[in-house]
């Protein structure tokens, strides 16, 4: 199975238009980012983009996965909100424990 990781992060490079601004917003070097780009490059079997020193645009076939590369990072994104918000959930039976005057109190008041 291919390394699906550099698909946000290609997402985020467009977003950004910058190699760098992504690698800081993620807080990763900028030769990570750009090494996980072309290795994604060479998965796919073409550039994603062409680059300048001034500029950054969309190949072809950038175009073509820009869309699903949108979608996954948006869908990773979903999971880990959704993995902590259930992670921060208490589960369990919770056993308090009391002397038998206060359980008698409580239990005819509460």
């Amino acid at each position: 199975m291919k390394e699906l990781s550099a698909l946000p992060l290609f997402a985020k490079v467009v977003e950004l238009k910058s190699f760098a601004e992504a690698a800081r917003q993620l807080n990763v070097p900028t030769t990570t980012v750009s090494r996980k780009i072309q290795q994604l490059e060479h998965d796919l079997g073409g550039k994603l983009l062409n680059r300048s020193t001034r500029s950054l645009s969309l190949t072809e076939l950038g175009t073509q996965v820009l869309p699903k590369a949108q979608l996954i990072a948006d869908t990773v994104t979903e999971l880990y909100s959704d993995a902590e918000e259930m992670a921060n959930q208490p589960i369990g039976t919770l056993t308090i424990s009391a002397p038998k005057a206060l359980s008698r109190i409580c239990s005819h008041q509460c």
